[in-house]
């Protein structure tokens, strides 16, 4: 039986801003990282459930956002994220 190895499209820089945005026309009730996961989940649901549970899933602790938007954003974007945000 072969191994399937399958290679998730993470986000580019112009979907992180969109969902960025969504994600700051939230309430204030619910916490950034829910926000994100949610948002991420409604914008791509694979590669939000390919983070579900793990140590960068920031659904239960904001804190972790980091390991999150390394998990799910593409190395450009990365680049931009942590030189201007």
């Amino acid at each position: 039986m072969a191994l399937k190895i399958q290679i998730m499209n993470k986000l580019n820089i112009e979907e992180f801003l969109e969902l960025r945005k969504k994600v700051n026309e939230r309430p204030n009730c619910i916490r950034k990282g829910q926000a994100w996961f949610n948002e991420l989940y409604l914008y791509n649901s694979e590669l939000a459930n390919s983070i579900r549970c793990t140590l960068s899933d920031p659904f239960y602790n904001d804190k972790i956002l980091n390991s999150f938007f390394n998990e799910v954003c593409d190395d450009d974007c990365l680049k931009i994220i942590w030189l201007t945000f």
